[in-house]
């Protein structure tokens, strides 16, 4: 499931790549002009997982929507 996914990411990736793996997700998710709520449900879910916070994760959605 994610958590072993993540959890790999997580011991071996440090916060700012953390963050732009998020940056990416959202990235893709807007590609297709509109993020469904599942989409941004699944972005959060993940971000959790990989420890970025909250405010992070608003800054990676607002960073992608420019």
């Amino acid at each position: 499931g994610l958590q072993s996914f993540t959890r790999t990411i997580t011991e071996a990736w440090d916060e700012p790549s953390r963050y732009q793996l998020v940056v990416a997700m959202w990235e893709l998710a807007v590609s297709d002009d509109g993020v469904h709520h599942f989409e941004e449900h699944m972005i959060r879910k993940i971000a959790d997982l990989l420890y970025v916070s909250h405010s992070r994760f608003i800054e990676a959605k607002r960073q992608t929507k420019r």
